[in-house]
């Protein structure tokens, strides 16, 4: 498993249907939104799987959006203890 952080823009983007879809979305096992415009994914796919996913389901055109596999034990923040827990411990929440 490992964790990605997925950002949209929330002006552009409703997050009711970014969960809805995460929800929905085989290839996601679990997720965690700490604050508006991210989520914490977890996945067994590849970026570019779950980029050409989300490409797919939300359009290039009108939504812009990033992931980013965390595989570099090298990372910052002020998060809850919970989103650390999805960052550092994907594999527990499959």
């Amino acid at each position: 498993m490992y964790s990605y952080v997925f950002s949209y823009n929330p002006d552009k983007l409703k997050k009711r249907t970014v969960f809805d879809f995460l929800n929905e979305c085989e290839e996601v096992a679990a997720w965690l939104s700490p604050f508006a415009g991210t989520v914490i994914v977890i996945s067994n796919s590849s970026a570019e799987d779950l980029s050409e996913l989300f490409s797919d389901e939300f359009g290039e055109a009108n939504h812009l959006f990033v992931d980013i596999q965390d595989d570099e034990p090298d990372y910052q923040g002020w998060l809850d203890e919970e989103a650390w827990d999805y960052i550092n411990s994907p594999d527990d929440y499959e």
